[in-house]
């Protein structure tokens, strides 16, 4: 059964980062998304944001090492921001090298975000 979803990108005037969004949600300038994706490229390189790591309260570098995220196209492991009471999942998505080729695959192939999760306390 095909599922239907809508995706946005961020669009607040001070938000350059997953972070700086998240803050915004925390303090009420926009509504939260259900699912924020953070890309990992080859070797689990990722865009270092120091503002998604204190609204997380653990480095997201320690999320992606504990999952072994590598950054294989389509590898993900997701964890949970608690901004108040409201919820977001942050989902850290493998992309390798951005590619077409690359994310052609996993975009055919439906994602299961069950396959990891990591508790943040």
């Amino acid at each position: 059964m095909p599922i239907t979803s809508l995706v946005g990108t961020l669009s607040l005037d001070d938000t350059r980062s997953v972070g700086d969004y998240l803050r915004a949600v925390k303090a009420g300038r926009c509504e939260p998304a259900d699912l924020v994706a953070v890309p990992v490229g080859t070797d689990g390189s990722f865009i270092v944001d120091a503002a998604l790591d204190s609204v997380l309260g653990v480095r997201a570098a320690d999320v992606i090492g504990s999952a072994q995220l590598t950054g294989k196209a389509g590898q993900i492991v997701s964890a949970v921001a608690m901004l108040g009471e409201k919820l977001v999942r942050v989902v850290f998505l493998g992309v390798a090298d951005r590619s077409p080729s690359a994310l052609r695959p996993p975009v055919r192939t439906p994602v299961r975000t069950s396959s990891s999760s990591v508790p943040i306390s």
